[in-house]
């Protein structure tokens, strides 16, 4: 019976260098030790975690409810960090293209057929020049409103974790490593 009591989980996470001891106090709050801190094999601004937890605890179930919950906004949180603004900025990048190829467009007109097009390329290449500038000036004020959005939806995830954490850490009796 007590090769039962001595046996272990082990958990691997890979995170970034400066959120180290940040995610070591979240999954200690959880009941996990960190046994090992080691450098990413490629990458020199990430860490390799290993923690580990006895087989057997007390409220196992909820625990690893908390730790998908947990696992789930930190993912989040790290996917808003790093692309703030998807949609705006694939409509900027199409809208953008689309306006160049107008101004190309409308530059091949005029240039090549410049007896019956040239007035129609000109007017092309106008269009495409306005709605350019106008595409600029209008997708920063969105790109702008999406990242405040961004950012609030990264607070509410970080008060998600810190009620995570304190949840686990009344189901561990408090560790706080």
């Amino acid at each position: 019976m007590n090769a039962v009591f001595s046996q272990f989980d082990k958990f691997y996470v890979t995170v970034k260098s400066d959120r180290v001891k940040e995610v070591c106090k979240m999954y200690a709050s959880l009941g996990w030790k960190l046994v090992e801190n080691s450098p990413h094999s490629r990458y020199f601004n990430e860490r390799n975690l290993t923690f580990s937890r006895p087989h057997v605890v007390q409220h196992r179930d909820e625990l690893q409810l908390l730790q998908v919950y947990l696992d789930g906004a930190i993912d989040k949180i790290g996917k808003l960090q790093s692309n703030p603004c998807p949609v705006t900025t694939a409509l900027m990048i199409a809208v953008g293209l689309a306006c160049l190829f107008l101004i190309v467009c409308g530059a091949l007109l005029a240039v090549f057929w410049q007896n019956t097009y040239f007035i129609t390329g000109i007017v092309f290449s106008s269009l495409g020049g306005v709605l350019l500038i106008l595409h600029g000036a209008l997708f920063i004020k969105i790109y702008a409103q999406e990242k405040v959005k961004s950012q609030v939806k990264i607070s509410e995830l970080s008060e998600r974790l810190n009620t995570i954490c304190e949840m686990g850490a009344g189901l561990t009796g408090g560790a706080d490593e």
